[in-house]
């Protein structure tokens, strides 16, 4: 029976098999999620915001008719053309501003696009873990059928009692209530995956780890991190905000500027000329600059806050993900030994160990290799956790 399950044990290591499957999820994930399409769409309309409000106010265009009541002195008719302007600082600094906002929105989208693709990898490789799981299981409740029929020729013959051949089919019934439950967790997570795929299962073929995921040293990971962390990103893109807002409050306390053409018909005579005028800001701005100074500070204690934070979050996965690999590959070790469940067997109709003695040495095999697939799913998963720190992988 372990023969079977260390055949599947090895097939983790074809990547060809990796490519049309995890990649394919993620893939599929990424283009059909209703959360990620929804954000796609959110910062299309944040670029087009990006743009508004970075160029000069529209023109005033004003005309006035007033009837006279005397003939003698006539209609009054005026016309007026104003366009009002600021200094081009304010325009610049307004468009860089607002083009940052946008890179930190599409940071805050990047990270939200991580979690759910790592919750995508996650199902994916629950379902490899209960697949697993289900070929072991499997295995199991086949030499549980073999036990029983073994037990009841026993039983038959006299040579053991009644409450024998019962743990025997409790046994039986046991595992085969395992596999079920089993079974019933692969249509949860398949229901998930759907779900996180927009309604819609992907033809997956077989659920495989990916060989080619490893865990690199930490130092090149957190250096790596200085330019790729949406969360760090995002905050020193909010810290270049800041800067910029101190700007443009600057730009925003010089006069606004009034230009225009005006002519006007009165009393019979004719006048046209130009217009020009000017707002001189006594009053408003005048704490404007001062307060985002003072944002600018703290933007830059919240940068140092959020690098510390995450780079700290970043070693407490990474030294998860460290101990999970050391104990799947001592333990890999320990389980490449072929033929552990045969064995037992063969010794228990050899009558070389006894009922109890079998059922106490196949219960601990058993719960060994469980013991190793879960931290093979649990290490795989850390690697994913690992991969949302980063805007594209590392």
């Amino acid at each position: 029976m372990y023969n079977t399950f260390f055949i599947i044990l090895l097939s983790i290591t074809c990547l060809a098999g990796y490519s049309q499957t995890l990649d394919s999820l993620v893939m599929s994930v990424e283009r059909n999620n209703p959360n990620i399409r929804a954000q796609e769409n959110w910062l299309k309309a944040v670029k087009l915001k990006s743009r508004i409000g970075i160029y000069p106010d529209n023109p005033e265009v004003v005309y006035q008719y007033l009837w006279g009541n005397s003939k003698e002195y006539g209609d009054q008719k005026e016309f007026e053309v104003i366009q009002s302007f600021r200094l081009p600082m304010y325009y610049t600094q307004k468009s860089a501003m607002q083009n940052l906002r946008y890179d930190q929105e599409e940071m805050l989208a990047a990270s939200t696009r991580n979690k759910i693709l790592h919750q995508a990898r996650v199902e994916y490789f629950s379902l490899a873990w209960l697949v697993r799981r289900d070929s072991l299981l499997s295995e199991r409740l086949q030499d549980s059928e073999k036990l029983v029929s073994l037990l009841e020729s026993g039983f038959e013959k006299n040579e053991i009692p009644q409450t024998v051949l019962d743990k025997g089919k409790i046994f039986y019934l046991n595992t085969r209530n395992e596999w079920h439950r089993v079974r019933a967790e692969m249509e949860i997570h398949k229901e998930n995956i759907k779900q996180l795929n927009g309604g819609e299962l992907p033809g997956i073929s077989s659920y495989e780890y990916p060989p080619d995921w490893m865990l690199t040293d930490l130092d090149s990971l957190i250096a790596y991190m200085e330019s790729r962390n949406p969360e760090i990103l995002s905050a020193r893109l909010l810290m270049g905000i800041s800067e910029k807002q101190v700007q443009f409050e600057k730009a925003s306390s010089y006069p606004i500027f009034e230009t225009g053409y005006k002519s006007e018909t009165i009393l019979n005579q004719k006048l046209k000329g130009i217009h020009a005028g000017i707002s001189i800001p006594l009053w408003e701005n005048k704490n404007r600059v001062s307060e985002a100074r003072l944002e600018n500070i703290w933007t830059r204690s919240y940068f140092d806050k959020v690098k510390s934070e995450e780079i700290a979050r970043l070693k407490n996965t990474y030294l998860h993900a460290l101990t999970l690999y050391e104990n799947y590959n001592r333990m890999k070790e320990i389980t490449a030994v072929p033929g552990m469940m045969n064995s037992s067997l063969q010794l228990l109709q050899s009558g070389q160990i006894s009922f109890l003695e079998y059922l106490t040495e196949v219960q601990f095999i058993y719960e060994s290799l469980e013991n190793f697939l879960y931290n093979e799913r649990e290490y795989y998963s850390a690697l994913s956790e690992i991969r949302t720190f980063f805007i594209s992988g590392y």
